[in-house]
């Protein structure tokens, strides 16, 4: 009971910075805006490029399920891709919706258990080689972009930053590709320890060999492409024009921003995001706004509509 109300307390700790920092973004990027320009802005949007950026959102929904699907050992790729896809779908509209630490990747966890004969542990570790591939593409997206992200956010805001990013991704690296046998011999005295740990080791099976690690490179590097496609695609619905690497700072500020506690929505977070870069690369505030508010609506809109079918799907075929 005592660890249940510790963990409870925690989440609402968690959904309360989240709500402080969706209140506080969206005060910062609603002040002293000429509310005529953004309403200009998002009437002026041009429907073919919005179009193309909403079907870039789904076509990164399809990538992850894909990616997902290639984490699995030979042996349990019975799983259907199309569950995959509608239960990864649902888990995003829940990180979304109820902005609970980890909400999302249990929902994952639990639906797949329940719809195959898979460990728990073993799903959760195909979610942490997930986590990590991305962790990797967003230091690279942070090392090309570095001197624009250091000017925007404070030089030494962007190093604690990058230094805590590195650090993550080390560490995580070094579990995944060199520990995995010295955990294990080291826990050979407790069993149950080693054999939980193999378990969790288990969802790492996609690096074993090199196929399957260019696989999941390929993967991983198709999301990020449409994902910045997404962006430019609906960059270009608000006529906002900036250079390649301001889309790669925007791109990359998300991103981040999304791993912190996040309001219900997403609501204030990706306008603050937008006005923040947006500004310093020359455009209005007002305008910035605009952009944000289209971004937003793409980011999220797609990802809603497609929770109902999604749900049925998933219900459908779940036992």
């Amino acid at each position: 009971m005592k660890q249940g109300s510790v963990g409870g307390w925690r989440q609402v700790a968690y959904a309360g910075a989240g709500l402080m920092l969706g209140g506080l973004g969206l005060y910062l990027s609603l002040r002293d805006v000429e509310w005529n320009t953004v309403w200009e802005t998002l009437r002026a949007v041009r429907p073919v490029w919005l179009i193309l950026a909403v079907v870039c959102v789904v076509g990164v929904a399809w990538l992850k399920a894909m990616r997902w699907y290639s984490l699995f050992t030979p042996n349990d790729r019975h799983l259907d891709g199309w569950s995959l896809a509608a239960i990864l779908i649902l888990a995003q509209v829940v990180n979304i919706v109820v902005p609970l630490r980890g909400s999302g990747e249990m929902l994952r966890i639990g639906w797949v258990t329940r719809r195959y004969s898979i460990n728990a542990l073993q799903v959760g570790g195909t979610l942490v080689v997930e986590k990590l591939t991305d962790l990797l593409v967003l230091l690279g997206i942070a090392l090309a972009v570095l001197p624009w992200v250091a000017q925007i956010v404070g030089r030494t805001v962007f190093i604690f930053a990058l230094w805590l990013l590195v650090a993550g991704v080390l560490i995580m690296t070094a579990v995944v590709v060199r520990f995995r046998g010295a955990f294990a011999d080291r826990l050979g005295r407790w069993p149950l320890a080693a054999r939980y740990l193999d378990q969790v080791f288990g969802g790492f099976s996609a690096l074993r060999s090199v196929n399957s690690t260019w696989e999941l490179t390929g993967w991983t590097l198709a999301v990020w492409v449409l994902s910045f496609a997404s962006l430019f695609g609906t960059l270009q619905a608000a006529q906002i024009a900036i250079p390649v690497e301001g889309g790669g700072v925007l791109l990359l500020l998300l991103y981040l921003s999304f791993l912190l506690p996040t309001p219900p929505g997403l609501i204030g977070l990706v306008q603050y995001v937008c006005v923040l870069v947006l500004t310093f690369f020359g455009v209005t505030r007002d305008r910035a706004l605009g952009a944000g508010i289209v971004l937003h609506l793409v980011l999220v809109l797609p990802l809603l509509m497609l929770a109902f079918p999604a749900w049925l799907y998933v219900g459908r075929r779940m036992p």
